[in-house]
């Protein structure tokens, strides 16, 4: 068995081996992974050229314009994102840019930064929170007998 360069580095970790490859926050992790499979494990650069991570792949639609010449999005579905709440997110999203794409507020020139949320609730906790909310929309007093009954009612 052939020994891989930086062998007796192994027990220091995978993280920390990772660390050292690059040059830290200017590297990308996908860079820094290619770089630990082919120093540590020997993969060749032909299989390398196969990983990619799924925000590698050009796979929305170029805007193209409509019938009255607005350029409009065309859908955002595609298989990277499997999360139902992101790909609502994507397509609400969609909306909005179309929106402000035929009202003439942004062209193809504009440039958009769109940050979203890391954390996304599972169902049972936006149940949770719908019911939670609906809860405390509901007034606390339903008509005029509970209300009168926590005031003193001068004749």
């Amino acid at each position: 068995m052939p020994t891989r360069p930086g062998a007796a580095k192994w027990s220091k970790g995978i993280s920390a081996q990772m660390d050292d490859l690059g040059d830290g926050e200017k590297t990308r992790k996908e860079e820094r992974i290619r770089d630990y499979l082919r120093l540590y494990w020997g993969v060749e650069e032909e299989r390398l050229d196969r990983l990619y991570h799924p925000s590698m792949i050009e796979a929305y639609p170029q805007a193209k314009p409509d019938a009255n010449g607005i350029l409009r999005l065309g859908s955002p579905r595609t298989a990277a994102v499997r999360n139902p709440m992101a790909m609502r997110a994507l397509f609400r999203l969609r909306a909005l840019i179309n929106e402000l794409l035929r009202e003439g507020k942004i062209d193809r020139g504009t440039r958009i930064n769109i940050e979203f949320s890391r954390k996304l609730n599972d169902a049972n906790m936006r149940k949770a929170i719908e019911r939670y909310q609906r809860e405390r929309y509901n007034p606390p007093f339903q008509n005029y007998n509970d209300f009168s009954g926590y005031f003193k009612v001068f004749p």
